[in-house]
């Protein structure tokens, strides 16, 4: 390449920056968004809330944990094993619960629980656990649905593990009085733990589905 042709090049590009610079407006520079005061307080409320829930779960763990060493006066355990040890924290009615209508006014109830300790980790546990389910229908009071026991040979048949997550999965038929079938189903379920005799509640409102139930695949699920 020629000193000639170099410079014909430099030119060129120096003529492109100049009509580039003097074509772009000084207002469509970019502008960083600033937060305002309202996106702080949602963010502290946030955090305050997630601070005050974790504070309780904790405090629920180690009242569990207490009940439980009690039970054990016997055996002495290592206070940094003690403090490691999990508990159960929180029960939870989980998402993947389902009603699904069979008729007018019946339907199998699927209710799904994950029992979480302090870390909201999935826990495995002994006891005994009661499902209640009453039927919401438009114009008339919740009606009695049905109700499910199991103890903790039974519940400990009902753990599930599959792609979907780590359960107790407890499904049974309910049925109600009348012939409306109900847009919902209110569920209240409760757990007394075998070790601690603590006893956890947790309720839910499902709604109804009219579609029949899914056939899973074999071996989707390991107990």
């Amino acid at each position: 390449m020629t000193k000639r042709t170099q410079r014909v090049i430099s030119a060129a590009c120096a003529i492109g920056v100049a009509a580039f610079s003097a074509g772009v407006p000084a207002g469509c520079a970019g502008r960083a968004l600033v937060p305002n005061e309202a996106d702080t307080l949602r963010e502290q409320l946030a955090r305050r809330t997630g601070e005050r829930d974790a504070a309780l779960a904790k405090v629920s763990e180690l009242d569990a944990k207490l009940l439980r060493l009690s039970a054990e006066q016997a055996t002495k355990i290592d206070p940094e094993v003690a403090q490691a040890l999990p508990a159960l924290a929180r029960l939870e009615i989980s998402d993947l619960s389902t009603a699904r209508l069979t008729s007018q006014n019946t339907a199998n109830l699927a209710v799904v629980i994950e029992p979480t300790d302090a870390l909201g980790r999935f826990l495995q546990v002994t006891g005994t656990v009661r499902v209640t389910a009453a039927a919401v229908v438009a114009g008339d009071p919740p009606l009695a649905a049905g109700t499910l026991t199991l103890g903790p040979a039974a519940l400990r048949e009902r753990y599930r593990s599959s792609m979907m997550g780590t359960h107790y999965t407890l499904e049974f038929p309910i049925e109600w009085t009348g012939d409306k079938p109900a847009s919902a189903i209110s569920v209240v379920c409760e757990f007394k733990d075998g070790l601690s005799g603590r006893t956890y509640g947790t309720a839910a409102t499902l709604p109804v589905s009219r579609r029949p139930a899914a056939t899973k695949p074999e071996g989707s699920e390991k107990r």
